[in-house]
Order: C-alpha cells, then structure tokens, then sequence
C-alpha cells in the first residue's frame, strides 16, 4: 500500500466516522421528539384521569344547584378536552398521510430541539398502532451526511525494466 492508498482510505475512514457522528446526533434528536411527543400524550391522560375523578368526588358530595354549575364547568373542561383528541386525531391522519401537523411539534419543542427551517422540511412523520394504541414517529434525519465513495481497488503495479 503506497502513500496515495493509505491517503484514500484515510479519507474514507474520515467520511465513515463523520457519518457515524451525524447519524448518532439524528438518533438522538429522533429520541428527544419521541419523548416530547410521549409527555405530552401522558399529560392528556393525566388531566383525563383527573378529570374523571373529580367528577365521581364532585357526584357524591354537592347540592342539585352546585352540581349543575360543575356540570357546566365540567362540560367545558370536557370540550377542551375533546378538542385535544381531535387534534390528536388530526396528527394521527395527517401522519398517516405523511403530513407534518403543526399540532405534533410546537414551535417551543422545535426551538429546544434547535431544528432548523431546512431540517424540518425533510422531518418525515409516521403512525402505527399496537394493541389499540397509536404511536406517531417522527423520522429526523440530517441532511449533512457525507456521501461515501468505498471504491478501493487494488493497484496493479507497474513493473518496470532493469537497467543493465
């Protein structure tokens, strides 16, 4: 192996390692939207939860009257809360659609997330569902990815006269 060789697969190792870096930054980010994404499906579910408590306590304990102003304020907390599932049904679709919802990454998750303008133009997003429960997948990747040639071929060498 001459200088020329060991030069050319030094730079592929380069470009290998440089990609491996860029694919564990992707990985990572891939991670951070799933668990955003996951709070906030769990904070739904924890106000629901609440929600549904507070109702049996508020059944048990108040006046005609009394009740009727929780129902009502109960009713609105129930809009709110069915106007969530919507939007969350609207991810779903759009996600099936391969659509990107404003609703699944908010500009404050994009900021933490420091994703750019370019970067969330090729965010592919996904859904599939398990045992009745949907899971939306973002798929994030980088885009600075070095293409990578491995084209190593073995020199022939030249063999050259003796001089006499």
């Amino acid at each position: 192996m001459d200088v020329t060789d060991r030069l050319q697969v030094q730079a592929h190792m380069e470009a290998i390692e440089s990609n491996n870096r860029n694919l564990i930054q992707s990985i990572n980010k891939q991670i951070s939207i799933n668990q955003a994404q996951k709070d906030n499906l769990q904070m739904i579910s924890g106000r629901t939860n609440q929600l549904t408590a507070m109702i049996h306590e508020v059944g048990r304990n108040l006046s005609y009257v009394e009740q009727n102003i929780v129902n009502l304020q109960m009713l609105q907390q129930i809009e709110h809360l069915q106007d969530e599932v919507e939007k969350i049904l609207d991810n779903i679709q759009s996600a099936q659609l391969g659509l990107m919802s404003r609703n699944i990454l908010t500009r404050t998750e994009i900021n933490k997330l420091s994703i750019s303008s370019s970067e969330l133009q090729h965010l592919k997003i996904d859904v599939f569902c398990i045992s009745k429960q949907y899971f939306l997948l973002c798929d994030y990747r980088i885009s600075n990815c070095h293409s990578q040639h491995t084209s190593l071929k073995k020199k022939e060498k030249k063999t050259r006269p003796k001089k006499i």
